[in-house]
Parts: structure tokens; sequence; C-alpha cells
């Protein structure tokens, strides 16, 4: 290849180069105009945002999402510290089976060949392993409560030391022998609380050798538990975490009567009598006020369920054609709603309500709708609770007739009954809109309402709007507008008044 040749081609690979080149200044050029114009709008989010805090209920709202965040996070870390707890458990009472199931074998064939029959020539006979831990019925310490002389026993002070260990699967250390006998004459719903001023924990055993303990249900390292138990003697130990000794202790002991059907295998007894009885739904809200005693984990019955039951329900909602129902839980505390349909569909709320009161739109087909309210956290002592229904017919819920709304026009909007929840406006709304409005036109349309949770929806041409007193610029088209109520507010949503006039802005046509 000639000099001549090679100039020609460096001086194209030059300008190959220079051209790369122009296209990277370019690009890069470009990626930064895209970053300032993000920047921009990150400034001028960030005014806005500013603007609204000023808000006094904008702030009020981002307050309360950052509570409910906070105890969202909590829940989860707690469900997860719990769900955490209770695999060890299950991983070391399986462990203890195997050890005592392979101890006790040797002897059942002994016994077998002794007596002439196999393993399983016990019919009609469940072979147990022996306990595997002693000093059961040992004397207790402290003395008797009998719940038939005294059903509402006092408060009962002790000493926990930890001695020896707990049962398999319980935590800490327990006195060798129990400091009370509680005694029951009927199958009850009974509860322990203990408040001491070291870590202490709790172990219970029921007159059918079940064996229940805990640590830290009743807060501040104090240990509590509630459980239907049957009639009997039930032995109860107040130990120490740690295993040291001589933990001055108040044990509070509590008693429902059980529930007066058989429990399932669940925990629920879905067949007793309802604390409240049955309502049919009405468009009017029927409140029933009471307390609830928990002790069934619900996420047992169905893992999307979370909280505390007792095991019968609170209310039967009996349905004779589909319908819109609507199920409130309000407290002081935090309450949970369980629902069982007549083809065993489970439905279930923590926090659908205002704040962290539960709440349950659906539309329920005709049969019997069984009710439990509950608490998110365990107790050893009853909740109060209002159980609000309400519920209208799905064939009373048509989509009224269109009507044409112009300039001058003023229409009064009724509420409805809340049937769903719209989380794009964070609203509850009735099952059919409260008018549906043609507008030939742009008009300036003024809301007035007396309730300030109160939401004007406007599912318009445009989209979905949540408006709430004010004036806005409604688009020309079909407007289906309900009155719904702010999620937030905690209020019933009152009648609505628009009035039409004249567009303030309107498409530019030159």
């Amino acid at each position: 290849m000639s000099f001549r040749d090679d100039a020609d081609a460096m001086r194209a690979r030059i300008d190959e180069l220079e051209r790369e080149l122009e296209r990277v200044v370019a690009r890069s050029e470009r990626i930064e105009a895209e970053r300032d114009a993000q920047r921009e709008k990150i400034t001028e989010l960030e005014r806005e945002l500013a603007v609204l805090k000023e808000d006094p209920k904008v702030a009020a709202r981002m307050k309360e999402n950052a509570r409910r965040t906070k105890e969202r996070e909590e829940k989860e870390r707690r469900e997860r510290e719990q769900a955490d707890a209770k695999r060890e458990t299950e991983r070391e009472t399986a462990a203890a089976k195997r050890r005592q199931s392979a101890d006790f074998t040797p002897w059942l064939k002994i016994l077998g060949g002794v007596l002439g029959v196999g393993v399983l020539g016990f019919v009609g006979y469940e072979v147990c392993a022996p306990p595997t831990w002693g000093g059961s019925h040992a004397a207790p310490s402290l003395g008797l409560v009998d719940l038939g002389t005294t059903p509402n026993p006092a408060p009962i002070q002790g000493t926990a030391s930890g001695e020896r260990s707990t049962p398999p699967g319980c935590s800490g250390s327990i006195p060798a022998a129990p400091q009370l006998v509680v005694r029951s004459a009927a199958p009850s719903v009974l509860s322990f609380a203990v408040q001491a001023s070291g870590d202490t924990v709790l172990v219970v055993l029921s007159s059918d050798g079940s064996t229940y303990c805990d640590d830290d249900s009743g807060g501040s390292s104090n240990p509590a538990l509630s459980s239907v138990l049957p009639a009997g003697e039930h032995r109860v130990w107040v130990g120490t975490y740690s295993g040291e000794d001589a933990i001055p202790f108040t044990l509070a002991i509590t008693t429902a009567p059980a529930p007066d059907a058989q429990v399932d295998s669940t925990g629920l007894a879905p067949t007793a009598t309802p604390t409240h009885g049955e309502q049919r739904p009405t468009p009017m809200p029927t409140p029933f006020a009471g307390t609830v005693m928990p002790v069934v984990h619900a996420s047992e019955i169905d893992d999307r369920c979370r909280g505390y039951l007792q095991p019968g329900p609170s209310l039967v909602v009996p349905v004779e054609e589909p319908s819109f129902v609507r199920i409130d839980g309000v407290g002081s505390d935090d309450l949970v709603l369980f629902v069982e349909g007549p083809d065993g569909t489970v439905w279930c709320d923590d926090d659908g309500g205002p704040g962290t009161s539960p709440m349950i739109a659906q539309l329920f087909e005709p049969g019997s709708y069984r009710v439990w309210i509950g608490t998110y956290a365990a107790r050893t002592t009853s909740a109060a609770y209002t159980l609000v229904v309400r519920g209208s017919p799905r064939s009373q819920t048509i989509e009224p007739a269109p009507r044409s709304f112009v300039a001058g026009a003023e229409i009064a909007l009724a509420a409805g009954v809340a049937a769903s929840r719209d989380d794009r406006c964070n609203v509850l709304v009735p099952a059919a809109p409260s008018a549906v409005l043609d507008l030939e036109g742009y008009l300036d349309v003024t809301v007035r309402s007396a309730q300030p949770g109160t939401i004007l929806r406007d599912d318009s041409p445009t989209g979905v709007r949540c408006l709430t007193s004010g004036t806005t610029t409604w688009s020309a088209g079909r407007h289906r507008v309900s009155v719904a109520v702010d999620l937030e507010s905690g209020a019933e949503a009152s009648d609505v008044t628009l009035t039409a006039g004249a567009a303030s802005l309107v498409p530019y046509a030159p």
C-alpha cells in the first residue's frame, strides 16, 4: 500500500472518530438536558408538596398515613417473629415426639410380646408417649382457685422461680411444682395474665393433658395466654425466662362461658349461638355493642387473616337475595373482622375502615353469613366494640337514567349506602351512581355538602376524579357521579348539591 493510500485511510478514520465524538457529545448534552428537566420537575414537586403540607387536612392525612405505615411495619415485624417462633416450636415438638416414640416403642413391643398382641393390636386406643416433663401433678405451692365458687377471682400474688426446664417448645424455667390449680366445672374461656418486675414465663397444663405456654404476649416481658379449656383441674406455673429466682408476680385470671357448640379443628364454633343473634342487612346502619374475649388465632384458619377471635360468632347475617353488605367494627382497640359465607368462603380485614378500624364491603349471595369480631393483638381481658351492619339488595341499585345538565341547573344528590372501596380516591362508594349527567359543553360545577368527609366521585370522560366542596370545570360528555365518603374521616356521607354555571375555561378554537 502506498503512502497516499495510508494517508487517505488515516483521514477516513479521523473523520469517523470525529463523527462518533459528535454523537457522544450530542447524547451527553441530551442526557444532561433531561437531568435538568428532571431536577426542575423535582423542585416543582417539592414546592407543591410544601404548599400542600400547609393545608391542615393534607397534613393530617400525611401524618395518619405515616402512622399507619409505621404500624403496618411493626405488625409485619411481629408477624415474622411469631412465624419464626412457631416454626422453631414445631421443629422442637416434632423432634421431642420422635425421641419419645423411639424411647417408648421397644417397651411397647415387649408388652405386645407378653400379652400376645402386636403393636397395632390395641383396637380403639391411641398409644401415647409418657410425659416428657415431670412434676406435672405435684401439689400446688399457693393453693386452689375454684371458679365455681369464685368465678371472678381476685389477683393472686406469688414468686416466680426457675428450678427446672419448661416443656418442649416453651421458653424459660419453671418451679418444680405448680403455684396454682384452677378448677372449672364446665368448659370455659380462661385467660391468665402475669404482671412482674422481671422477665417471666407462663405454663398451663390443661385437665386434658394439653400444654400452653407464653413468654411476652402480655407486653413488657410479661406472659399472658387465653384458651378454651375443658372442665377439670388446670395446673399453672409462673417461671423465669433466664433462670433467676424470686421474681414477685401478680396473676390475674378471668373467665368467660365457652361456646354452646362443638369447637372444630380451627378453634372456632361456627354453629354456636351468636352473641347478637341474627340481623338482616338494611340501608339504615344497625349497631351492636359488646365485648369480646379473643383466643383463636385467625391466621390458623386462613393465612390471609390477622388477629384473634372468640370461638363463637358475634352475629349471623341472613341474606335472602344478592345484596351489597357492609360490616364495620368500631372500638378503642385495634379490631379485626372475620366473615364465613354459606359456601365456606372467608373474608377478613384489619384496617380497611377509618384509621385502624376493620371494614368488609362485599356482594353477598343468598345464604347465612357468620361474623366474628376480634382484636389484632392477643388479649387476656375483654375488648369493647361496636359492630355495624348495613346493606341493600342488588335489585335496588339500578343505575339511574341519564339526565342533561346545563348552565343554571341545580341537582340534589342523596347519599347512598357505601358498598365498595375505591382505592384511587380512598373512598367508599355506593353500588350504583347517584346520578348520570350528560353535559353538552364545558361547565363550571359547584359542589356543596354539609359533611366534611363527603366526597363526590366523578367518573368522567377524562377519568375518575374525587371532588370536595368547591367549584371545578367539567368537560363535555357523560359523568357518572356518586356520593362517597372519605375512608379517613370515619364519618357518614351527607347529601350533595350540584350547581352548573358557565365554564371559566374552555378549549381554544381560533
